[in-house]
């Protein structure tokens, strides 16, 4: 069996990182990926290795397809979508970079039907293992694997397997200062300034027992209830004998 062959890119810019827990949104067995925005005139052993890649693979399916006589179906074989996108700027002028998209899935099956678990390897630019939040904007190397695959819907090409990161630099998610909004320095107010906020103890709340009323007086309101109800319903039936008679 063919080995698959494995790289490590260029450093890039990093983008939309979910390498230290795999995202479940669309596959509940979770997925890690990496994005990373790389100068195009940095990435020549990229690019050759996967048209490499996708080449062979469409041979090795073109020449299935003729062993089984199907010499029709080799000029269906398509080419997928590529595994990187050029990049453009907000005037829809390309940047002279490509984006690249690596993932890993967090856990399957092989071949033997076992389950497994995997997360990719992260390291600081000494190569020592760190567990960090890698935040869009961070320099990046990426090891990862070439996959080529096939199918008749999608067609023939390669996808990236992320194996590793090597954080060259890192961008951390700290709380934003006043200069990331356009604010200055003015004279007034400093945080340390501010008194401590005292917090008051919650009050016990006052229970209401309601009483009760003597028997008798319940007795006379419905009595004098009943009574003000006939008085309204005779001069009622009066108003009526006033219309009918008319």
């Amino acid at each position: 069996m063919k080995k698959n062959i494995r790289l490590i890119s260029p450093a890039g810019s990093s983008l939309w990182a979910m390498v230290l827990r795999p995202d479940t949104k669309f596959n509940p067995e979770g997925v890690f990926s990496i994005q990373v925005v790389i100068p195009q005139e940095h990435c020549g052993q990229m690019l050759q290795a996967i048209e490499q890649e996708t080449q062979a693979k469409f041979q090795e399916i073109a020449e299935e397809l003729k062993a089984r006589g199907k010499h029709a179906d080799v000029k269906k074989i398509k080419l997928a979508d590529k595994c990187y996108t050029e990049v453009f700027d907000e005037t829809g002028e390309p940047t002279g970079e490509l984006k690249f998209k690596f993932k890993l899935n967090a856990s399957g099956k092989n071949k033997a039907g076992e389950v497994f678990h995997q997360k990719p390897v992260i390291v600081d630019a000494k190569g020592r293992p760190c567990d960090v939040e890698i935040w869009n904007g961070s320099t990046v190397k990426v090891s990862f694997e070439i996959i080529p695959f096939y199918t008749t819907l999608i067609g023939v090409g390669v996808s990236l397997r992320l194996k590793a990161v090597q954080v060259i630099k890192l961008v951390s998610g700290e709380k934003d200062t006043g200069d990331a909004f356009g604010f200055g320095v003015e004279e007034g107010f400093e945080a340390h300034e501010a008194p401590a906020v005292q917090h008051k103890a919650p009050e016990e709340p006052v229970q209401v027992v309601p009483q009760e009323q003597p028997k008798s007086a319940v007795k006379g309101s419905f009595k004098g209830l009943q009574e003000s109800s006939t008085a309204t319903m005779i001069a009622d039936f009066d108003d009526l004998d006033e219309l009918f008679a008319e």
